[in-house]
């Protein structure tokens, strides 16, 4: 998050907190320190990766951009 700061970014890239790794892959939410995806309204990072690319059939990864 320093990165951002140094470049004078906050205003421009988000950063969201996910959950640790369930069955589902990354979540976004309810544990402790996690954030709620505020840009995209997903549930999963996977969902964004889809949103993206309908077709996408890899492994959603964090850190994402």
């Amino acid at each position: 998050m320093i990165a951002r700061k140094l470049k004078r970014i906050e205003d421009f890239v988000s950063v969201a907190i996910v959950e640790p790794m369930t069955d589902q892959g990354w979540r976004f939410g309810d544990y402790p320190g996690s954030d709620r995806d505020a840009v995209n309204g997903a549930t999963y990072l996977h969902e964004i990766y889809t949103r993206a690319d309908p077709h996408f059939t890899g492994r959603a990864t964090v850190p994402a951009l």
